[in-house]
C-alpha cells in the first residue's frame, strides 16, 4: 500500500506516528509511508502527449504523479523531499511512487501556514488528484467545509446535530444586537482557526462594542457565540476522537485556572489545558453518535470533535477538526490512535480495489 502524508513542513511527531503505523499494518511493505512537506509540492499541467497513467523519478528525490483523461495527460503533481521531508516505510528515501493509480492513499495532515494564493493552490492539486481516482483521508471538501466555523456550524446543524446559538455578523450594530439576544454573555470567535487561538469570552457590554469595532476595522468577520455553561454540575468539555463511523477515544478537558478561573471555559491542550481520560463503555452513547453525526456532516472520515455538555446535561457540538491532533489523547488514553487511522486506511484501500476488481471483472 503506497500512501502519502501531506504535512506543513514534512516532519513532525504526528506523521512519523503515522508512518509507524502504517508500516506495522502493511507488513509486507510493499509499498511504503512517504511524508511531504507542502512547500514541497508542484504541479504541471499539459505538455504530454503518450497519454498514459505511470509514474516516474523526475529530479532526484522527487515523486511524481502523473493523470489523463480521455487520451491527453492533464496533470502531474511533483513532491521534492529533501532532508527529512522523505520519511517512508520499506524503500529509501527518493523513492520513485508511480501514477495517481499506483498511490493509495494521500493523508492530509496539515495545510500549514500559508498565503491565500498558496492555500488556494494547495486545495486545487487536493482536488485534482481527487478527481484522478486518489483517495484522501480528508478530502479536500472535508478541509474546507470544516475550517470555516460558519459552514461548519451550518453543517452540523442541518444534519440535526445540536450547536450553541450563534450568530455570523458583518457589521458592528449587528453584532452587539446578536451580543444581547444571547444573553449578553458570548464567546467571540474568529472565522477562521483553531486550538482556541483568537477566542475570546465577551459579558461586558463596552468591551463586546471594543472588540467588534476592531474586527470591523480589519475587515474581519464577527463569529458571535451563546456562552454554554459547562463549567458546573455535569457538564464538560470532550474531545471526541472519530475515525469512520465509530470514536475510537475521548477524553474531557479542563481549562487553565481550575472551575472559578477566568480562563477555565477554555480548555485547548494548546492553551494549556489539562486531560482526563474518558471510558469509551462508560461514556454517553449519544454523545457518541453525534460526534460521528457531526464528522460526517462535514464530510470527514476521521476527525477530532469537541463537544460541550452544559450544566443540566445538553450536549452540543462546538467544532470539527478534520486535521486532529492526538498525541495527548494518545498518552492519556494509550490508545494507538495512530493504528486506527491506518487500519481504516487499510480497509478503505482494499475496498477500492475490490469494487474496482469486480466493476472490470
Amino acid at each position: 500500500m503506497k500512501t502519502v502524508i501531506l504535512n506543513s513542513t514534512g516532519e513532525g511527531w504526528h506523521a512519523e506516528d503515522l508512518v509507524r503505523a502504517l508500516g506495522e499494518v502493511d507488513e509486507q511493505q510493499r509499498g511504503g509511508a512517504h511524508v511531504v512537506g507542502w512547500e514541497n509540492v508542484e504541479a504541471s499541467v499539459g505538455g504530454h502527449a503518450d497519454g498514459h497513467v505511470n509514474g516516474r523519478s523526475d529530479r532526484s528525490g522527487g515523486w511524481m504523479w502523473r493523470g489523463n483523461e480521455g487520451e491527453k495527460t492533464v496533470g502531474e503533481v511533483v513532491g521534492k523531499t529533501q532532508g527529512n521531508v522523505g520519511k517512508n516505510v520499506g524503500g529509501s528515501a527518493g523513492e520513485k511512487v508511480g501514477g495517481v493509480g499506483g498511490v493509495d492513499a494521500i493523508v492530509l495532515r496539515a495545510m500549514g501556514s500559508a498565503s491565500l494564493e498558496q492555500i488556494v493552490f494547495r486545495m486545487d492539486v487536493m482536488l485534482r488528484l481527487e478527481s484522478q481516482g486518489v483517495y484522501f483521508v480528508n478530502g479536500p471538501r472535508s478541509i474546507e467545509a470544516s475550517v470555516d466555523k460558519y459552514r461548519a456550524s451550518g453543517l452540523i446543524a442541518d444534519a440535526g446535530v445540536a450547536v450553541p446559538a450563534t450568530r455570523v455578523c458583518q457589521r458592528v450594530d449587528d453584532a452587539m444586537r446578536a451580543f444581547e439576544d444571547l444573553g449578553g454573555d458570548v464567546i467571540v470567535k474568529p472565522l477562521f482557526g483553531s486550538e482556541g487561538f483568537g477566542m475570546m469570552r465577551v459579558s461586558d457590554r463596552g468591551l463586546a462594542a471594543r472588540a467588534f469595532a476592531t474586527i470591523g476595522q480589519i475587515g474581519g468577520v464577527m463569529y458571535v457565540q451563546k456562552f454554554v455553561d459547562h463549567l458546573h454540575g455535569v457538564g464538560g468539555d470532550y474531545r471526541l476522537f472519530v475515525v469512520g463511523d465509530q470514536v475510537v477515544a475521548a477524553m474531557q478537558r479542563r481549562g487553565v485556572g481550575g472551575p472559578d478561573g477566568a480562563e477555565a471555559w477554555r480548555a485547548n491542550v494548546a492553551r494549556g489545558g489539562t486531560v482526563v481520560a474518558c471510558a469509551l463503555d462508560g461514556m454517553n452513547a449519544a454523545w457518541q453518535a453525534m460526534a460521528v453525526q457531526a464528522a460526517r456532516a462535514c464530510g470527514a472520515n476521521v476527525a477530532g470533535v469537541d463537544v460541550l455538555v452544559d450544566r443540566d446535561g445538553r450536549a452540543h457540538v462546538i467544532e470539527v477538526n478534520s486535521s486532529p491532533g492526538w498525541k495527548a489523547l494518545a498518552g492519556i488514553t494509550g490508545v494507538d490512535v495512530a493504528g486506527c487511522i491506518a487500519r481504516y486506511i487499510w480497509d478503505a484501500v482494499h475496498e477500492r480495489k475490490h469494487k474496482a476488481v469486480t466493476a472490470h471483472a
